[in-house]
């Protein structure tokens, strides 16, 4: 669960980013001609969240499992009533979802100069050992690790966290009516805590494994 709640918080920075340069009339760089394993699976990532939201059975029970945490916070009323309106989040953020090497290239895991280029001297790298699987295996690791570096730091952006926390007030809590105070209260609390916690698990090189594998079924070794 804890997993499922990074991820959709990750896709917020990507609609928050998307808004941003939009508004601002910025385009991305030239993409380059080649996508790493991480470019990869971070595709494979976002399509398997997009193929999710489309069963009614498993956003059925993210409800369910999101109306228990709400017991946990200091706002439970506002925290359900904040859930009872997920279906318009889901509807929102399904359009961003639809392309996901887009979605991926403002993550900085597809068209990143730095992992790409990671890529190519790791084959370089590994072409010169004779068990190229094994090698394969552990230069996947590395790889992983290094992506993982990269996203952590669109997680602790001040700027992209700020992106979030406007879009949830702008987009939920003021549909909220009477709640709208308490649910931005809530995002005052929530927030700080959530991107805390998506430092902490990209920072650990174990936590960062688990987290592509989940989603990506990576075959890493380490």
């Amino acid at each position: 669960m804890r997993v499922l709640l990074i991820v959709a918080a990750v896709l917020l920075l990507v609609d928050g980013e998307k808004q941003y340069m939009l508004k601002t009339n910025k385009t991305p760089k030239s993409p380059l001609s080649s996508n790493s394993a991480v470019c990869d699976e971070c595709k494979m990532l976002v399509a398997r969240f997009d193929k999710a939201l489309e069963d009614p059975e498993k956003v059925t029970e993210l409800k369910a499992i999101l109306r228990m945490l709400c017991h946990e916070t200091s706002y439970v009323e506002e925290c359900k009533v904040f859930v009872g309106r997920l279906d318009y989040f889901i509807e929102h953020i399904k359009p961003y979802l639809k392309n996901p090497e887009e979605a991926c290239k403002h993550l900085r895991m597809c068209s990143n100069k730095k992992i790409e280029t990671f890529h190519r001297v790791s084959l370089a790298y590994m072409d010169r050992f004779r068990d190229y699987n094994s090698m394969k295996s552990s230069l996947l690791c590395e790889e992983c690790e290094f992506a993982a570096t990269e996203l952590k730091t669109v997680v602790e952006d001040e700027r992209s966290q700020k992106k979030v926390k406007t879009f949830l007030s702008h987009e939920v809590c003021s549909r909220l009516r009477r709640y709208q105070g308490s649910c931005d209260l809530m995002l005052d609390e929530f927030l700080p805590t959530l991107f805390e916690e998506m430092g902490k698990m990209l920072t650990s090189t174990k936590q960062a494994r688990i987290l592509m594998q989940h989603y990506g079924d990576l075959s890493v070794a380490g």
